[in-house]
């Protein structure tokens, strides 16, 4: 049974955010609960920027917006502020701070904040903050934080921060944060998941935008998109050693590897097959932490990824009949590489405990000397040295099992049905990339064949996932409509779906178009500086 969903790309939700009193309904979710519990703490944090104190506090300073960070560690109300910044953001995803933060506007930032003007890429470089405490790193991430939600046009600004951090982490004396009452909430793997999680946010934010506009001030400098890709893949990592049963970072995972054809240059299939690991390893271990989000967005990306040939699904007619066998595709990347043992042993001759076993699997075939062959070949296969780089032979094509794309899509939405009851269903739609994807293509085979159990879909002109960048979601700036791909002919930098959106929503865009020119002629004149 084919079940699509009404949500529409583009279309604006209502929500209501949970609130401390929803923690006594035992109805609640986990992820309700989270968001409840975010809520409480993103309460305090407004509460206490909104308070006299902090008024007079701010008032009394030149500019909130350079504070020394000595004077901003002793004021616990502040450091409070940053605790419940780091837990709350942590706790959601980002997703809660992406909606509460908003509400918060004269924020005290430490002085330093800016400080770093230099890039290096991530881990490279000497450190521009010295003699930084455990204190005042905590303060840092906080601010950072906040900055993601909050300061679009300084992304690059943010992104020098994380990576001060990043290179001050490894000399943290963690046990520090026990001395402070307020501080001891957080220990080493929530904040340096917090880091993670700030870094993944800035550089995809970076990434998505097209190069000749990521130049913001004169001090920039060009980033390309490899090294972002190549920073977003050591914080995706991060995230999976600081919070192992969190999904977040298997799923990010996936994300990349959904970019390697365009910018990594790995063939389709053999992303499309690492892409399908990364998503499939997500909702596994989501479904495991009881997150609904996850398990409901890992899976849609998931059966999009075996829609693009992910699974591995070989089909040919070397032997007679069409025989379909099934083929690791994997690269590195996605762990098809495997020299430990599931306890992170090195792995003994003749122990095969977590190893997985390097043989094809019969999918379908005439008969048992058919199948003979088509093993006898796949062993020659595999010692083929040029095999790898080679996915599908010249007599071979990929085959779809339409069955599982479909049975993954039914269970997402099980999960969204969850996630609707705390009215946060827009994230699942948000954060996934294959969503109308694997709409378009479920509803085609719906409507054009009448699918049995041993069809197969066609294959398509360009076997696995497609060389292109993700520019995130373009929606027209005029009606939101999704998919909205013609953009403005001067500045390229906002959408529309027709004609007649864009000359509606002129008046609005002409002062921005005109100063994301002068971003263009600047990054023009600035392009000698550019960064490998």
């Amino acid at each position: 049974k084919l079940r699509l969903d009404t949500l529409l790309p583009g279309r604006r939700y209502d929500h209501t955010i949970p609130t401390e009193a929803d923690l006594k309904n035992s109805k609640l979710n986990k992820n309700g609960k989270q968001m409840a519990i975010a809520t409480t703490l993103m309460e305090r944090i407004c509460r206490t920027v909104l308070s006299r104190e902090m008024r007079q506090r701010c008032q009394s300073l030149s500019d909130y917006m350079n504070v020394p960070i000595g004077g901003l560690m002793q004021w616990d109300a502040y450091m409070q502020c940053c605790v419940d910044m780091i837990v709350a953001t942590t706790m959601t995803d980002f997703r809660l701070a992406s909606i509460s933060v908003n509400m918060i506007r004269e924020w005290p930032r430490p002085s330093c904040f800016f400080t770093p003007t230099s890039f290096y890429p991530l881990g490279e470089g000497s450190q521009q903050i010295g003699n930084m405490s455990t204190k005042a790193w905590v303060v840092l991430l906080a601010n950072a934080m906040f900055e993601c939600n909050t300061n679009i046009t300084s992304a690059q600004s943010i992104l020098n921060m994380i990576h001060e951090l990043y290179l001050h982490a490894e000399s943290k004396d963690w046990s520090q944060l026990d001395d402070n009452p307020i501080t001891k909430v957080l220990t080493e793997d929530i904040c340096r998941f917090g880091l993670a999680s700030a870094g993944i946010r800035v550089a995809r934010r970076i990434f998505r935008i097209d190069s000749d506009q990521r130049i913001e001030n004169v001090g920039d400098i060009m980033i390309s998109t490899s090294s972002l890709l190549d920073e977003i893949e050591v914080f995706s990592r991060d995230q999976m050693k600081y919070k192992p049963h969190a999904a977040i970072g298997s799923f990010n995972m996936g994300w990349i590897a959904m970019q390697c054809p365009s910018k990594r240059k790995t063939h389709g299939l053999t992303a499309a097959a690492d892409c399908y690991y990364w998503f499939k390893k997500a909702y596994e271990v989501a479904d495991d932490a009881g997150d609904d989000f996850n398990s409901a967005s890992a899976r849609i990306d998931a059966a999009g990824a075996i829609m693009f040939g992910g699974a591995g699904a070989v089909g040919t007619k070397r032997f007679g009949s069409v025989t379909a066998v099934r083929r690791d595709l994997r690269s590195e990347f996605g762990e098809r590489a495997r020299n430990t043992n599931e306890s992170g042993h090195t792995r003994d001759a003749g122990d095969n405990r977590g190893v997985r076993v390097e043989m094809a699997e019969i999918i379908t075939s005439q008969n048992i000397a058919q199948a003979k062959q088509v093993l006898s070949y796949e062993a020659k296969r595999r010692n083929d040295p040029d095999a790898s780089s080679r996915p599908l032979d010249s007599d071979e094509f990929e085959l779809v099992e339409w069955w599982n794309v479909l049975k993954l899509w039914n269970e997402a939405m099980k999960y969204y049905d969850k996630v609707t009851k705390i009215k946060f269903q827009y994230f699942v739609y948000g954060e996934t990339s294959m969503w109308t994807t694997v709409i378009a293509q479920l509803e085609e085979w719906a409507e054009n064949q009448k699918l049995e159990i041993d069809d197969w879909p066609c294959p398509r002109d360009e076997s696995g996932l497609p060389r292109i960048r993700d520019k995130g979601e373009r929606n027209c700036a005029s009606c939101l409509k999704g998919n909205s791909l013609k953009s403005c002919s001067r500045c390229k930098s906002v959408n529309y779906c027709s004609r007649a959106c864009q000359k509606k929503h002129w008046p609005k865009h002409k002062k921005e178009c005109q100063k994301m020119i002068k971003r263009k002629l600047l990054a023009e004149r600035l392009s000698g500086y550019k960064a490998n």
